[in-house]
């Protein structure tokens, strides 16, 4: 039993962190390559309808994917499978409902958006483009709640990747094609990216015909489960909300108070620092499902020596990816993006400590939720969310994109106290202390390498960083193995367990 789910959530975790990695770099690349096609303005125009966009979203969905994804998982275990159905029905009608709303209503105020909120008459047309695509976005997360329900996590990873791979494949096809250079290009490869998923990815549903079983329930049990559903989803839209408030509320402020240019340097940098916290959202969407199942199990041993190893092994990993962008934040946005981008390179140095309490805390979120509490997530992310909209208020007027850098960090430290608090009430999982006193002695380690290292070498910026952080990297390692925080036999285990040639 023991051996089938560590490797079940081995492999899923692979899979899922592997094609996030490849998605999140495609969504990337599609920053590098508009950032040497269209102005910072007109990527700032972009992104701040692609955030609208996504903040009507959140109230498209009002928390059903997760709320379907937990359902599913509960019925299939239970073989409940006339509720798993309704369950599939019952929210994807909601959803389309809401999305048809949602696309119709932009698009009627699309003229008023661009003039009072945008201030320019050039956003109109993306937000009309934007408003069409919502209603795809909907259909492709449906999908994906019902991949992942099913712990299809080969489907999941795949519609993972390809949500940026084709948003990318189309930016580069339409410039090849000679497309106009300006803030229609990202607008028209994103409708058709999202199309495209959606269109590869349906035909993948008939594998699971066998669950969708029609026998009605009886009225009574269709209102029990509505309700069911509905509260889940509630609470999770509440967790979505904070977490998208923390996310988004900086580039809508900005957008209202600073330069559509300094808009698009922020989307420039919070991306490449959002990249290492897919490791932990690449987790939690794996270990999300499997929480649920095994608490409903009662297997809760099972579930505390996944969180208990999940911390160790996310802040081993994400520390010295993080004190990279600390270390080389204006050399990184240079070769990246260019010389219009390095103002943003002390918001990157803010992020890079902002990121990895934002790993650990997401960890902790998923499996808060996993075990039947979202309510506790929500109002941890609601009192983040209240303290980012306020301090995005204050810091934002005055210190620009560094404001919105250090409200984000502050949210996210906020969030990883928090969950660490009351996870610890639930489930007897290892204190957070231990684990983040080792990882800033790490970490100092790491730092004070490479400082002394820059101080003693005088060469060329590119082959100076690559030598520090070479030898910076082998002495990191070597300290984390001296301190007993990477376990070689443990390890070795888990490779067995994916070569499936033993079982712990």
């Amino acid at each position: 039993m023991e051996g089938s789910y560590l490797n079940k959530g081995l492999l899923g975790l692979i899979f899922v962190f592997s094609a996030t990695m490849i998605g999140s770099f495609a969504g990337y690349f599609v920053r590098l390559v508009l950032a040497r096609s269209i102005t910072p303005t007109e990527m700032g125009l972009f992104y701040s309808v692609f955030t609208l966009i996504t903040f009507v979203m959140l109230f498209v969905n009002i928390g059903t994917n997760p709320s379907l994804t937990k359902h599913i998982s509960e019925f299939k275990a239970k073989k409940q499978y006339n509720k798993l159905f309704f369950s599939i029905k019952f929210v994807a009608t909601i959803k389309l409902t809401l999305a048809l709303i949602a696309s119709i209503s932009l698009w009627s105020f699309s003229t008023w958006l661009a003039i009072n909120f945008f201030k320019t008459p050039v956003a109109i047309p993306v937000i009309k483009i934007l408003s069409v695509s919502l209603i795809l976005i909907v259909l492709v997360g449906l999908l994906g709640a019902i991949f992942q329900g099913f712990q299809s996590m080969l489907n999941l990873a795949l519609i993972l990747m390809s949500e940026n791979l084709f948003f990318l494949v189309m930016l580069i096809m339409f410039i090849y094609l000679g497309f106009t250079k300006n803030h229609l290009l990202p607008s028209f490869a994103f409708l058709f990216g999202w199309a495209v998923t959606l269109i590869l990815f349906t035909p993948l549903l008939f594998k699971y015909k066998k669950y969708f079983i029609k026998n009605q329930l009886k009225q009574a049990e269709k209102k029990v489960l509505s309700k069911q559903l509905s509260f889940f989803a509630f609470a999770s839209f509440f967790i979505s909300l904070g977490n998208l408030v923390i996310g988004y509320i900086d580039t809508m402020i900005l957008t209202y108070f600073r330069p559509l240019s300094e808009v698009g340097i922020y989307n420039v940098v919070l991306p490449t620092v959002i990249i290492i916290g897919f490791f932990s959202r690449s987790i939690s969407q794996v270990f999300f499902p499997m929480v649920s199942e095994l608490w409903a199990k009662n297997l809760k041993v099972k579930i505390v020596e996944g969180v208990n190893l999940l911390h160790k092994y996310t802040l081993i990993t994400v520390i010295p990816i993080s004190m990279v962008l600390f270390l080389y934040p204006g050399l990184i946005l240079n070769l990246l993006f260019g010389v219009e981008y390095i103002p943003g390179a002390f918001a990157m140095r803010i992020l890079s400590v902002g990121i990895i309490f934002f790993t650990v805390g997401m960890i902790d979120q998923s499996v808060i939720s996993g075990i039947g509490k979202p309510k506790v997530v929500t109002n941890i992310l609601l009192v983040a969310a209240a303290f980012n909209i306020i301090t995005n208020f204050i810091f934002i007027p005055k210190w620009g994109i560094n404001g919105a850098a250090i409200t984000t960090t502050l949210s996210y430290i906020l969030i990883a106290l928090l969950t660490s608090i009351y996870l610890r009430k639930f489930i007897k999982a290892r204190s957070h202390i231990a684990i983040w006193l080792e990882s800033l002695f790490v970490a100092l380690v790491f730092v004070i390498s490479v400082y002394v290292l820059k101080y003693l070498l005088n060469l060329n910026p590119y082959i100076e960083a690559i030598i520090c952080l070479s030898i910076g990297g082998i002495i990191y390692l070597f300290t984390c193995y001296l301190m007993k925080m990477i376990n070689f036999k443990e390890l070795k285990g888990f490779i067995l367990i994916i070569l499936k040639k033993k079982n712990l």
